[in-house]
Order: C-alpha cells, then structure tokens, then sequence
C-alpha cells in the first residue's frame, strides 16, 4: 500500500512568502486601477463642489457677496490700486474691455472746468472653460467714491452646467 503524504506546513505555521506577498499586491493593483478609472469623475465632481472664481487682482478686499443661484454670484471687492491699473490687468488676461470716454487710455484734453473723473471707468468680460463646464464673467471697474485714486470691482460669474459653451458674458443678473 501506499501511503498517503499530507502536504508539506510550515513548521511554524506561518502562510508562504509568496501567499503573505500576494495579497497586498492584488490590494494595490486595485486601488491603483479604481484611482485610474475614477479620475475623470473625480475632476467632474471636484468642479461641482468648488467651482473656480473669476480672475481677480491682487490686494482686493471682499466687501460684500450675493448669490443668486448654484453657480450665479456676485461680489463687490475695493482695492488700493488706481482703476487703470487694475483695467490692465484684465486687458493682459484678454478680457473684452469697454472703457468709459475720458478715462485711462481715453483721457482726451479737456477745456474749462469740465470734470473728467467719471466714476465708472470699465466693464470686462470674459469666459473660461473647465472640466465638463464653462464660466462667463464680467466686472465693472469703478472709482471709489472715498478715494478716486482707488478702485472698487463689482464682479460676476455665470456657470453653464449643462455644456460646455460659453453662457454670454454680457449679460447680468437682474
């Protein structure tokens, strides 16, 4: 007769090295194969929950927020800076700008004791895609009633959420 071996255990009991590798291993290609797989998804909801602000300048103060739906707000920023700096800085973003008569680059001579500091001195537009969506954006470059050498921004954004078309940036809640 012939007798029956049992297999060979570990005299300690312990699994195979090649068993106590292959569990951590297979744990990693899967977590590395989710991570690839949910990426895109990941990026998607990212945008929902945090959807990207308009292009400001820098040293500008919050002063007041309204909101007039998921993705429509507006805010109103002072700064330090003189309204023609801050004008510039959205032309070299590529803004479509309109600039008031007399003001910046407009500042015709005038005669006789007409005023020519008028207290709007732009509105820009512009629009950006992101992820799946795009955002529209405008902001009027005032002066500050306080300080006429100081700029105040009323800023909004529009989020399109169903494509990926730029919502037009001319226009504004009402």
């Amino acid at each position: 007769m012939t007798d029956i071996q049992s297999p060979v255990e570990n005299p300690a009991g312990e699994p195979s090295s090649k068993r106590s590798l292959l569990l951590p291993a297979v744990i990693v290609l899967a977590l590395i194969g989710l991570a690839l797989f949910a990426m895109p998804f990941l990026s998607i909801l990212f945008s929902i929950v945090i959807p990207p602000h308009p292009p400001l300048p820098s040293g500008v103060s919050l002063t007041r927020q309204q909101n007039y739906d998921y993705g429509i707000d507006e805010w109103w920023y002072t700064s330090s800076q003189d309204p023609c700096a801050v004008l510039d800085f959205y032309r070299e973003l590529g803004a479509q700008c309109t600039v008031s008569p007399l003001q910046c680059d407009r500042a015709e001579t005038t005669t006789g004791d007409f005023n020519a500091v008028n207290m709007v001195v732009a509105r820009c537009a512009g629009a950006a895609e992101f992820s799946l969506f795009s955002m529209s954006w405008w902001v009027l470059i005032t002066r500050n009633p306080a300080n006429l050498q100081a700029a105040q921004l009323d800023v909004w954004r529009g989020i399109n959420w169903l494509t990926t078309g730029s919502p037009a940036a001319t226009e504004s809640p009402e």
